[in-house]
């Protein structure tokens, strides 16, 4: 790995001398590389005082949280508990949506930087604009660097990222990969290109890491076994945007050899957690965030329960998220073994969106069978929509069309992953384009 970030001083290779944003994020990084290791209750008391300091300013600044902080904002410093601050109320996406413009600050502090629009992909049906302050962009890439450092990654290698291209050409990039350090090359590729097509490109390049979706690496292996080739230079995977089901990584570990390292994150809110290097599990970036998982009585759920992701972003004083629902569902793990004080997140179940309904009523998160899938029949790409209590339609990308008898297994599989039986109307599609934000669902419920 490179340990010399890149220098912006005349004549100077060595010591770097970083440019002006690049010491802010080295600063911060510097800051985290000691903060990981504190105890719990030292990352918990640090949160609540900048809480604190950050109700301060939207309580007198953005109207929609006038009245909500007030049990909060008149409290001496550093005297805010976990248990008071649990009882503000919850601001769910539709709070978000419906009051947009009175949750951004009247009044932003001019050393934050200026503000910056970001927009959600919608992709749960409820799009939202927020905003986003050049200090919530450092920690966005100090968070970054920290992944790249926990993972020990060797930034002279070359990197292809596949993602929603936004106008992008395809192909190799300007730029470093690794944030305020020099790199190898870097491509990047447009997400809604066939998968075919993605993987001659990635075979063509041959890099030592890939960033993308976990729903495309599914493909990414499958379309690699049925060529019968793979990429030799690979060294590691990064996740990000989706649930990393572990039927995924176990794909990728063996068919190509090499390890998935897995990114939490949400465009409103940044990066929340970082798989870690030593269990593998996730990390909450707790000098960045604070993330609460409750169950439906909204009381904190112990390790092993799975419940909401409640969040607050602790610095973003244009766009304040105050104990905000994501739409994400996570489970609570014990503290890890590396040592490192940040809370735990066993895994992500899904978005509440990924789940299906019963017959009974109850709701269930399908398990992802694909490999049992492909074993059934030549499919290349599977999409399953809940269209009734007893109905699923399910698209279909095929070397061929099925026989009745593969349709009827396949029917099996799904049920197995889903704890019930139902009935499917098989649709076959060219390919099934991802949604606008570049992921794919592989289940998706009209009835939720």
């Amino acid at each position: 790995m490179h340990s010399i970030p890149k220098s912006h001083l005349t004549g100077v290779a060595w010591p770097g001398f970083a440019g002006p944003t690049d010491v802010h994020v080295l600063a911060l990084l510097h800051q985290l590389e000691y903060t990981q290791w504190w105890p719990a209750e030292r990352l918990l008391e640090m949160q609540l005082l900048q809480i604190q300091l950050l109700a301060g300013h939207v309580a007198n600044n953005v109207p929609f949280y006038k009245e909500r902080l007030q049990p909060i904002v008149g409290l001496p410093a550093g005297k805010l508990t976990i248990d008071t601050f649990r009882q503000l109320p919850v601001l769910t996406r539709s709070d978000a949506q419906q009051f947009g413009p009175q949750l951004i600050t009247q009044n932003l502090p001019r050393d934050h930087g200026r503000m910056i629009d970001v927009k959600t992909s919608g992709s749960s049906g409820q799009p939202l604009l927020a905003k986003a302050t050049g200090v919530t962009g450092v920690f966005f890439r100090s968070l970054g660097l920290r992944f790249h450092f926990w993972h020990r990654r060797d930034f002279s290698g070359t990197n292809v990222a596949i993602r929603t291209s936004h106008g992008v050409p395809n192909g190799l990039r300007p730029g470093s990969w690794a944030d305020c350090y020099p790199s190898g090359p870097t491509y990047q590729f447009d997400l809604a290109l066939p998968v075919s097509e993605l993987f001659r490109q990635l075979m063509e390049v041959e890099p030592q890491y890939l960033q993308t979706h976990p729903s495309l690496l599914r493909f990414l292996v499958l379309e690699s076994l049925e060529q019968g080739r793979q990429p030799e230079k690979l060294r590691e995977v990064r996740t990000f945007g989706e649930v990393l089901e572990p039927e995924v990584r176990s794909l990728c570990h063996q068919h190509w050899g090499v390890p998935v390292a897995n990114n939490y994150s949400c465009t409103e809110a940044g990066i929340l957690g970082l798989q870690c290097p030593t269990s593998g599990d996730l990390h909450v970036q707790s000098e960045s965030v604070m993330l609460e998982v409750v169950d439906s009585d909204n009381n904190p759920c112990l390790p092993g329960e799975t419940g909401r992701v409640i969040l607050t972003v602790l610095h973003n004083f244009a766009f304040p998220m105050i104990r905000y629902e994501t739409g994400d569902l996570a489970e609570v793990g014990n503290p890890c073994s590396c040592g490192r004080g940040l809370p735990v997140l066993k895994r992500i179940a899904g978005r509440v969106r990924h789940m299906i309904r019963l017959p009974n009523g109850e709701k269930v998160i399908p398990a992802y069978l694909t490999s049992s899938i492909v074993a059934v029949a030549p499919i290349r790409q599977y999409q399953l929509t809940q269209k009734s209590l007893h109905q699923f339609e399910a698209k279909l990308v095929t070397v061929r069309e099925l026989t009745t008898d593969e349709e009827a297994a396949l029917s099996k599989v799904f049920d197995k992953s889903m704890g019930h039986s139902f009935n499917y109307d098989f649709v076959y599609v060219d390919r099934i384009p991802p949604l606008a934000n570049g992921k794919y669902e592989l289940y998706r419920s009209n009835l939720n």
